[in-house]
């Protein structure tokens, strides 16, 4: 998690500034950090704006895709969720794991001292305080917790196992429920990768909004 650029001010929900300003002031906040972004890419940053979509970026090395992620985190001051994708991740690294050890040295502890039974320490061992968030996850529980929006850049998200691409496209089209359905309006999520890929076409049949970036 990366801390807004200015963290003494109030973050802006894009999706707000477009309500409030039109396509011009958000075409013009982005400018306000030297990014100029092109007419096309603009429409469909717009688009994934007012539907709560995530928006997918493809396009060759040193076509811009994570430039406008970094240009949306400057211009609103937004917490910014980034995270490299490389085959090497695990499940861990981008959702979630249990803390093993804690959780059954707590069932032990627990049954031990008498505080409770052996059932119900085994049901309280799969609460939030044993589980581990990954970074694509703990961005959506981070906007449930503070209710502020956060920016989640996934880079290069072709380079992922497909079993993991699948479930990053899952938590994309979804969401994450926690306390109740979190609101699309919460979150703002852009992924990028170099090629047309799988992961490319899987996201347009989820209604991810996808543009082909090419180098200015």
């Amino acid at each position: 998690m990366i801390p807004p650029p200015k963290p003494h001010l109030p973050s802006l929900n894009p999706r707000e500034l477009l309500a409030a300003g039109g396509v011009d002031a958000v075409a013009e906040a982005l400018a306000s950090t030297g990014y100029m972004i092109q007419r096309q890419l603009l429409s469909d940053l717009i688009q994934a704006l007012r539907s709560g979509r995530p928006l997918l970026i493809e396009g060759e090395a040193g076509a811009g895709k994570t430039a406008l992620a970094y240009a949306l985190y400057e211009a609103c001051n937004l917490t910014l969720f980034p995270l490299q994708g490389m085959a090497e991740l695990r499940l861990a690294d981008i959702l979630y794991e249990w803390d093993r050890e804690a959780q059954n040295q707590w069932v032990i502890q627990a049954t031990a001292s008498g505080a409770t039974t052996l059932e119900a320490a085994q049901e309280a061992q799969y609460t939030m305080r044993f589980l581990k968030l990954g970074e694509a996850l703990n961005a959506y529980y981070w906007a449930a917790q503070t209710g502020s929006v956060p920016l989640f850049l996934f880079d290069e998200v072709d380079k992922l196992p497909e079993h993991l691409q699948d479930m990053l496209l899952q938590l994309c089209e979804c969401g994450f429920a926690h306390h109740g359905i979190q609101s699309s309006s919460s979150r703002r999520t852009i992924c990028a990768t170099n090629f047309p890929s799988r992961f490319g076409r899987a996201a347009i049949t989820r209604g991810l909004i996808a543009r082909r970036q090419a180098k200015k």
